[in-house]
C-alpha cells in the first residue's frame, strides 16, 4: 500500500462518510439520543442493561455496516489490543461456554477467533462492537498500516456516553486484554 493507495482510500472514505451521514435515518438518531436516558432510568442490572446496550446498537450498525469494508471473514482488527471490562468478561461468560484459555501474547490473535471468524460474534465486547472502516477496503485495518495512515472515524457519541455510564461508576472494572482475561 502507497500513497497514492491511500489518497484514493481517504477519499473514497470522506465521501462515504458523507453519504452515511446524510442517509442516517432519523428514528435511529432518535434512538440513539436517548439510549443513555434509557439505561439511567432502568431498573435492570449492570449485566441486562451492557445487554439492553448491544441490542440498541444492532439496529444501529446494522444501517452502519452498509458503508463499512467490514464483511463476514474480515478480521484483521482481531489481531490489535483488545481491552474489556470486567463487566464483559461477566457478560461473555454468562453468554458462552468458555473453556480457560491460555493466555497468549498480544501478537496473537484473540482467542475467540476460530477458522477466521469471531466464534463469539454476539456476545463480542464494545470495542469490537464498535470498531469499523469506512474505507474501501479492510486492508487498511492491517496491523502492520493501521496506525500509519487516519481515515474519518464514525462518532456515536451517545453510545459511548452510555457505555461509559455503564462502566464509568464501578470501580471493580479494569481493562485487561481479551487475551488476558479468560485465563
Amino acid at each position: 500500500m502507497n500513497n497514492n493507495d491511500y489518497e484514493a482510500s481517504l477519499n473514497f472514505a470522506r465521501k462515504n462518510f458523507v453519504k452515511l451521514t446524510n442517509q442516517y435515518p432519523l428514528r435511529l438518531q432518535q434512538r440513539e439520543d436517548s439510549l443513555l436516558q434509557k439505561l439511567q432510568s432502568s431498573k435492570l442490572s449492570r449485566l441486562k442493561k451492557l445487554e439492553l446496550l448491544y441490542s440498541e446498537m444492532e439496529e444501529i450498525y446494522e444501517f452502519i455496516h452498509k458503508f463499512t469494508a467490514c464483511k463476514k471473514g474480515c478480521n484483521h482488527c482481531c489481531h490489535y489490543e483488545i481491552a474489556i471490562t470486567d463487566l464483559e468478561i461477566e457478560y461473555i461468560k454468562s453468554k458462552v461456554k468458555t473453556k480457560k484459555i491460555k493466555p497468549s501474547p498480544f501478537e496473537q490473535a484473540c482467542p475467540f477467533l476460530k477458522k477466521g471468524i469471531c466464534s463469539i460474534y454476539e456476545y463480542r465486547p464494545f470495542i469490537c462492537r464498535r470498531h469499523l472502516s469506512i474505507a474501501d477496503t479492510a486492508n487498511w485495518c492491517k496491523l502492520d498500516v493501521c496506525n500509519e495512515y487516519e481515515f474519518p472515524l464514525i462518532n456515536l457519541s451517545e453510545i459511548d456516553k452510555s457505555y461509559a455510564y455503564l462502566i464509568g461508576g464501578q470501580a471493580t472494572d479494569s481493562l485487561v486484554d481479551i487475551r488476558q482475561a479468560f485465563k
